[in-house]
């Protein structure tokens, strides 16, 4: 999968038998969930489609990453674990 560049057109289609994005070329990109609003004490919902195709399940811990003020990423802290110990065992 090629990411898209700054400036470059997007060749990115919702598909409208599901929430995926797929791309012109038939490969599937990020998925899309909803918009979801901040509580008055910074809480979000998780949508119940994205809780159930990551696996994510009560009391899994989330690492919050972010940069630049263009957004927050979620990443079970498990993942970026096993990813982590994947690095660590090939130096």
């Amino acid at each position: 999968m090629t990411p898209l560049r700054a400036g470059t057109k997007s060749l990115i289609s919702m598909n409208s038998t599901n929430s995926h994005m797929k791309k012109k070329d038939g490969s599937f990109g990020k998925s899309f969930y909803g918009v979801v609003a901040v509580g008055q004490r910074g809480q979000v919902v998780i949508p119940k489609q994205a809780r159930d195709e990551l696996g994510i399940k009560p009391g899994d811990k989330l690492l919050v990453l972010g940069g630049s003020g263009r957004g927050v990423v979620l990443v079970k802290a498990e993942q970026m674990r096993d990813f982590a110990e994947m690095i660590l065992k090939t130096v």
